[in-house]
């Protein structure tokens, strides 16, 4: 590409400017950029004419360039699914960094050294804090091309909420850089010390997209709203688990005892449908008292109340529907119920429920 082969089509006399910039400031400062910038535009002529009698390579570089951040751009799109009704507008983020003139930079993983600051009559918090005050100005001037041409490429998609969105994103990675950091140069003399900015083109950018890709998948919700929703949200699962797995582990029998239960009880149906006669009793007499007291327990528990009632339902319902397993005619008129025999069915049932929650304990 141009780049690579710069010295093929440009004059001897900018190739010496920009080696002198070079060894001043190093070639990911700011200066040697706008420097590098502002020869390629000075000899365009130049450089069109090497391109087209170097036809082989034209484009190489930058068509990598955009494959890779393409697979990128894939890859974040895929974590980036949000919550129903809500989704990221149609865009190719490597052709809006191409767009900006950072696509190379972003895929390199070029960190910018900005305009170093000097010890000289200040402290050196006074002086690190200017360093870092200049890589949030060259970190903010990034961060506007790159909007500009996300708005360009969103074209009608851009909305007033979804503007609304990037101004949020803009604001946030600003105000939380972890795109930023700074050096320091301890020279013999005071007046040679000095820090210097830095800006990860990488970072910036992937804390922007992230930012504006997680307020459009969320209905408006930044990263750190959607963190501590999820971080909440397994926490509360956490305790519920921790609930089931109590319930899954109680002793039953015990439970019963506590509520009264009596060891057996007495049926003598008297209409048609005797087996509903005798289920009427078992639940009456047996698993009313028994719920009740599970109820009490878990109480302000890590399980839902609504979730619990339904779990509890379920059981008594698998629990009876057999009552000859756990009913026993002694004559013509009378069964006796095995309290302790209705009870393992009702347990096995309740950990039963548990098990298709999704539990194993």
């Amino acid at each position: 590409d141009l780049f690579e082969h710069l010295t093929q089509w440009c004059p001897q006399s900018d190739l010496d400017a920009l080696d002198e910039i070079a060894a001043q400031y190093g070639t990911n400062s700011a200066e040697y950029k706008n420097k590098l910038q502002e020869v390629m535009l000075a000899n365009l002529d130049q450089a069109n004419e090497w391109v087209e009698e170097h036809a082989h390579v034209k484009y190489t570089q930058e068509s990598a360039v955009l494959q890779a951040a393409e697979e990128e751009q894939a890859a974040q799109n895929a974590a980036g699914e949000g919550s129903e009704g809500s989704e990221t507008p149609d865009y190719n983020q490597s052709m809006v960094l191409n767009n900006a003139g950072v696509l190379a930079d972003y895929t390199n993983g070029t960190v910018v050294s900005t305009e170093s600051v000097n010890l000289k009559n200040k402290s050196s918090d006074e002086a690190r804090n200017q360093a870092l005050s200049k890589a949030n100005q060259y970190a903010e001037g990034v961060l506007n091309n790159i909007i500009s041409a996300l708005q360009s490429e969103l074209g009608d998609q851009c909305t007033e909420e979804i503007q609304n969105y990037i101004v949020q994103a803009k604001q946030i990675t600003l105000e939380n850089p972890q795109w930023r950091d700074y050096d320091y140069d301890g020279g013999m003399l005071r007046k040679n010390r000095h820090y210097t900015g830095k800006v990860n083109i990488k970072a910036l950018a992937d804390q922007f997209f992230n930012e504006f890709n997680t307020m459009c998948a969320n209905d408006g919700k930044t990263t750190a709203v959607v963190e501590a929703e999820k971080q909440a949200e397994e926490e509360r699962k956490a305790r519920e688990q921790e609930g089931y797995r109590t319930l899954f582990n109680m002793d039953f029998d015990s439970a019963a005892d506590d509520a009264g239960v009596p060891d057996t009880v007495t049926v003598v149906p008297t209409g048609t449908y005797q087996f509903n006669e005798i289920k009427a009793k078992a639940e009456q007499d047996i698993l009313e008292p028994l719920k009740n007291k599970i109820k009490s327990q878990f109480s302000g528990s890590n399980i839902p109340e609504d979730e619990l009632e339904k779990l509890l339902e379920n059981a008594t319902t698998d629990a009876l529907r057999y009552p000859d397993e756990w009913a026993t005619k002694t004559s013509d008129y009378t069964y006796i119920i095995n309290s302790n025999k209705l009870i393992d069915f009702f347990k096995d049932a309740v950990k039963t429920g548990i098990k298709a929650k999704g539990y194993e304990f």
